[in-house]
C-alpha cells in the first residue's frame, strides 16, 4: 500500500511504500521515485518498516546515492522481513529530506 505522491525537489516526485507478499508472509518497505528533469538527478533513500501494533522497528533500509536517469522511475526495496501482523513505513526520507510514510499493509 502507497502513500500519497510527494515533491520532494523540483521536478522530483517520491511515493512511500509498505509492499506485502502474495502469501501474506513476508513484507518489505519501497520507495519510489520518479525523476521529471531533463538530467540525471542524484538520490539517497531511507525507509524504516515498522509494525503497527507493538511500534517495533522491523527494518531500516538504505540504497546509497545513486542517479536516477531523465524522466525514469526507481525503486528502493528494503529488507524482507517475516511478519503476519500490519506494518507501515513510519520515517523514510530522500537526501535529507523527511518524507510521508504509507498507509499499512
Amino acid at each position: 500500500m502507497c502513500g500519497t505522491t510527494q515533491p520532494v525537489d523540483t521536478n522530483l516526485l517520491v511515493q512511500v511504500c509498505a509492499v506485502r507478499s502474495k502469501n501474506l508472509e513476508n513484507v518489505e518497505s519501497a520507495v519510489i521515485v520518479r525523476n521529471n528533469r531533463s538530467g540525471m538527478y542524484g538520490t539517497e533513500v531511507a525507509a524504516a518498516l515498522y509494525e503497527e501494533y507493538s511500534g517495533y522497528v522491523l527494518a531500516r533500509s538504505t540504497c546509497p546515492n545513486s542517479g536516477v536517469a531523465p524522466n525514469s522511475w526507481s525503486v528502493c526495496f528494503g529488507t524482507v522481513r517475516e511478519d503476519g501482523y500490519p506494518v507501515y513505513v513510519g520515517s523514510s526520507g530522500v537526501n535529507g529530506k523527511n518524507t510521508y510514510g504509507s498507509p499499512d499493509v
